[in-house]
């Protein structure tokens, strides 16, 4: 017998995985819908097959899962997604996925009848409707029904259309919703084996609107308009994980904690809606570690470093001898490196953006014909910049970079954003991606950018403005509003320079691919901002780091070809031109009179903001297009004077 080729239900690429189509997510197929199983049930080629080693991002996805009831591991290890030849597609190496909804409808006009998969009429190897068994494909044809139901707490699954259709009819006499005799059927099923035919969806309109959608059952009549499911209406969560292989049946012992609360119960969604997965990633760039050059430096200045405190620290620092030898590192970093010579020579963890913030202020000089070897995984070179406004403290150019992605898992409903720091407190409604793997799936995107870094001290006298103080008080207050509103705990709020970074990064994205010929979707931004107490009684907050990392890159071994750092040789005119562009909205005034704590419209996350200025595709945004305000950047019609480039801008004549 000739061996044919097994073709799989459909391809994705492994980057892919990680950006809206990992374990949990309902993915339409041609002729299906699907759920992309959990990674308990990944098929690799062997038990080894995919491993590699990023030991930062692995300290801190565990000490992430340490924290949730039920996900701790002894390790963690990072795999790339299984790899197959496109002529050797095996059912023993690939990624299985779940038939997901279990519901179908069916495509004749005159019928639109409403069939579980499990008891379709199978024609050709393909489902069709048992109302039409002999017409042809075209009129008993069905596919997966548009709707499903999901709740904040991760679960998701399929409308009980019986349930909702006859809700307000009593139970019969033999159990079921409709007065009608039993037939033959399945065990346990009052209703007979073609009970779901009774049921069908009627579209009337063609806005696509739930007012538009009329549910109903021919046996008895009974008929419901979709719009009666928003909200609450869908009914109960039953705490199902279909990626899990949980079932109703299954999952009924577990349950859903936040089932008959109808602020948590579940709601209905369509499949393919944005908000019914969102993944949860953390990153961390590869580069050479740092600590090793600090730990010699502070060895060597141990005489006059022994008795240095957090508050004691910034006058050793003003030392000539310790000021050079420690330059380019942060406080942070000093302190933590202290406190591990003291304790024996463990050096204290430190986060993962603390780490790249220091391999980038240490990055050298660049030197001419300087370029990175085959092999490498970080290169970066200072560059010195001629015109560059005063606010600038320094300009990379990183030649060469890796960045390393994880997912850790998933939410529906609402996306979690990690902190500043770009780590996650996760909450309990994010839903795990397998029952037991001790891995996580992750790749390498290989690629290059420019970072810039802001001068602390210019940013610290921006951030007391009273304008300024004003905007982050009003930032402050629509967190507390939105929480009272939304029954939950107030969120700490952004540190205000964070706001701006953030939104000055955005700006500078939108000029670049205007300009450029990159797509804002081919840059990603990286934004290392933190700042602390500083010495003294006062409580003055001083910024530690402000920098802008902005990159493209692909998830091939060769990656890009350095575009992205010639644009950062002109960062004077993109600059120039991104600020030109930001003072004024399409939008506008609308645009520039929003507030955070204008509780009317609901984007307590925003100022100045919309999708005519700063807002830009989310795969390229760390904050899911939140904590952004360009009044905080540039004058704006309604806002200038907590402006940051206010005074340059004058000078400029802008």
């Amino acid at each position: 017998m000739r061996n044919q080729r097994v073709r799989a239900s459909g391809e994705l690429r492994r980057s892919q995985l990680l950006l809206g189509t990992g374990p949990g997510a309902v993915l339409d197929l041609v002729e299906d819908a699907v759920v992309i199983a959990g990674l308990d049930a990944w098929r690799y080629g062997s038990d080894t097959d995919g491993f590699f080693s990023e030991p930062r991002l692995e300290d801190s996805i565990l000490k992430l899962y340490s924290k949730m009831e039920g996900w701790k591991r002894s390790h963690i290890r990072l795999r790339e997604p299984p790899r197959t030849a496109d002529q050797e597609v095996s059912p023993r190496v690939g990624i299985p996925v779940i038939r997901f909804p279990k519901w179908f409808l069916c495509q004749n006009p005159d019928c639109r009848s409403l069939v579980r998969s499990d008891s379709a009429h199978l024609k050709d190897g393909k489902h069709a409707c048992r109302m039409n068994p002999g017409k042809g494909p075209a009129k008993s044809a069905v596919v997966p029904v548009r709707f499903v139901s999901a709740c904040p707490q991760g679960h998701l699954q399929d409308v009980d259309w019986r349930w909702f259709v006859h809700r307000d009819r009593e139970r019969g006499s033999d159990g079921g919703f409709c007065t009608r005799q039993a037939g033959k059927g399945r065990p346990n099923d009052p209703l007979g084996e073609d009970w779901n035919t009774d049921l069908y969806l009627q579209q009337r309109g063609t806005s696509g609107d739930l007012t538009d959608y009329v549910v109903g059952c021919r046996k008895c009549g009974d008929r419901r308009g979709l719009q009666d499911l928003a909200g609450p209406g869908v009914g109960a969560c039953r705490g199902e994980h279909p990626h899990l292989g949980r079932t109703a049946r299954e999952a009924g012992k577990e349950g859903c904690k936040g089932a008959g609360q109808d602020r948590k119960g579940a709601r209905l969604l369509t499949r393919t809606a944005s908000h019914v997965y969102f993944p949860v990633i953390m990153s961390a760039l590869s580069i050479p570690d740092p600590g090793a050059e600090l730990t010699k430096a502070i060895k060597e200045l141990w005489s006059y470093l022994e008795v240095a405190t957090p508050e004691t620290l910034p006058i050793f620092l003003q030392l000539p001898v310790v000021a050079t030898r420690l330059k380019g590192y942060s406080r942070e970093e000093i302190l933590a490196e202290l406190q591990g010579l003291r304790l024996g020579g463990v050096v204290t963890e430190l986060r993962i953006r603390a780490v790249e913030d220091a391999a980038l202020a240490s990055a050298e000089e660049e030197r001419p014909g300087d370029l990175p070897k085959p092999g490498t995984i970080w290169h970066a070179r200072k560059v010195k910049l001629a015109g560059l406004p005063s606010f600038i403290e320094e300009v990379v150019l990183v030649k060469h970079l890796t960045e390393v992605r994880a997912q850790v898992a998933f939410t529906r409903i609402d996306a979690h954003v990690g902190d500043a720091e770009g780590e996650y407190e996760l909450q309990p409604t994010a839903a795990p991606l397998a029952t037991a793997a001790d891995w996580v799936p992750a790749v390498k995107i290989q690629g290059e950018g420019f970072f810039v870094r802001l001068n602390g001290a210019t940013l610290d006298r921006w951030a007391q403005r009273p304008a300024v103080v004003a905007r982050a008080a009003a930032f402050a207050t629509a967190e507390n509003d939105a929480a009272r509103r939304e029954g939950r705990l107030p969120k700490q709020t952004e540190d205000i320079r964070f706001l701006m970074l953030h939104t000055l990064s955005h700006m500078l994205i939108q000029s670049i691919s205007l300009e450029c010929g990159y797509p804002a979707s081919a840059i990603r931004e990286r934004l290392y901002c933190h700042a602390e107490p500083g010495p003294g009684k006062g409580g003055d907050v001083h910024t530690q780091r402000a920098g802008i990392l902005l990159f493209t890159g692909t998830p091939g071994s060769e990656g890009t070809l350095g575009g992205l750092v010639e644009v950062g040789r002109n960062l004077n005119h993109h600059l120039r031109k991104a600020v030109e562009l930001g003072m004024l909205c399409s939008n506008d005034p609308v645009c520039a009179q929003h507030r955070p704590d204008d509780g009317q419209e609901g984007r307590h996350r925003e100022g100045a903001a919309c999708h005519g200025c700063v807002l830009i595709g989310e795969p390229s945004c760390e904050r899911s297009n939140r904590d952004l305000d360009r009044s905080l950047v540039v004058p704006t019609v309604e806002e200038k004077e907590a402006a940051f480039l206010k005074d340059w801008l004058a000078d400029l004549s802008l």
